[in-house]
């Protein structure tokens, strides 16, 4: 797990490859699956959500991150890989 500034940090030097964006009722979230520099073994998953005050605005944004297990990692890929041009 990464702490919060960590977790913000990666999301600002890391490659970004996937972003997934949650709209709920009361927050926001964003994933952004990223590579961390010269690591291209790892992939992470980086978490920024943001709560809807009783005033419709939204607070402060909430970081997060971990590293994704291989299962997870070849998931996020799939996604992203272009899709073969059937001949």
């Amino acid at each position: 797990m990464l702490s919060p500034a960590e977790a913000q940090d990666l999301h600002k030097r890391g490659h970004t490859i996937k972003i997934q964006t949650i709209d709920g009722f009361d927050t926001y979230i964003f994933k952004y699956y990223c590579q961390d520099g010269d690591d291209k073994e790892h992939l992470w998953e980086v978490t920024r959500s943001q709560d809807k005050k009783d005033n419709g605005m939204y607070g402060e944004p909430i970081w997060s991150g971990r590293r994704l297990g291989v299962a997870e990692a070849q998931e996020v890929l799939k996604l992203v890989a272009p899709v073969a041009a059937n001949n």
